[in-house]
């Protein structure tokens, strides 16, 4: 059996894919999984990127769609410990969920390019992210709808009927992690073939 994680980032910008392309990181990373009762678990922390990318109000405007104090991210841990926590988070989810040491943990992003190009950084080699197997939630969503412009995560859920959580707070890593993993569970009940998921039919 295949363990699914989404995963979920939040950063000072853009970064290369920004106009201009600059230099940006990581402020939040959040996971979200099914536990073995089905329920949905979740897991978020903030960390501190390094003094040079929140310096001069250069994240202000992230910071607003994050949702996320800067003073938050200043008492945070720095990036590299919270790659150990990810680390052992993961090692921990596959304990608990997996039958087998061979049963793989697989990560569903809704945004993949973007959040593994900010996790390649070697700040997250603690994490071990790029020996994980990952999927894309939009790029599924985009191929549901039959489209090729690119989905909003919020758009994907309104029209898979999923409804908002309650105690959840939009643009944060670990709430973003968790609509990401009820997009991917709503894809393969409409149908679409994606990985760690199988639904019963009558």
């Amino acid at each position: 059996m295949t363990i699914i994680v989404a995963i979920d980032t939040e950063t000072t910008g853009l970064g290369l894919t920004g106009e201009p392309p600059r230099l940006d990181g990581v402020v939040e990373i959040g996971l979200a999984w099914r536990n073995r009762d089905g329920f949905i678990t979740h897991w978020g922390m903030t960390c501190n990127p390094g003094a040079e990318l929140l310096a001069d109000g250069r994240a202000e405007g992230a910071l607003r769609v994050n949702n996320i104090p800067l003073a938050e991210i200043l008492a945070a841990p720095p990036v590299v410990e919270v790659a150990w926590v990810v680390y052992r988070l993961l090692q921990q989810i596959h304990g608990d969920l997996c039958t087998a040491a061979e049963e793989p943990v697989e990560m569903v992003a809704f945004n993949a390019d973007f959040d593994r190009r900010f996790l390649a950084d070697r700040m997250w080699a603690g994490a071990n992210l790029d020996l994980l197997t990952w999927h894309c939630a939009m790029k599924k969503t985009m191929e549901w709808m039959r489209v090729h412009r690119r989905v909003h995560l919020k758009d994907a859920a309104l029209r898979l009927g999923l409804a908002p959580l309650a105690g959840l707070t939009a643009h944060r890593a670990a709430a973003d992690a968790v609509t990401a993993l009820r997009v991917w569970y709503a894809l393969a009940e409409r149908g679409v073939p994606v990985s760690g998921v199988q639904i019963q039919t009558a």
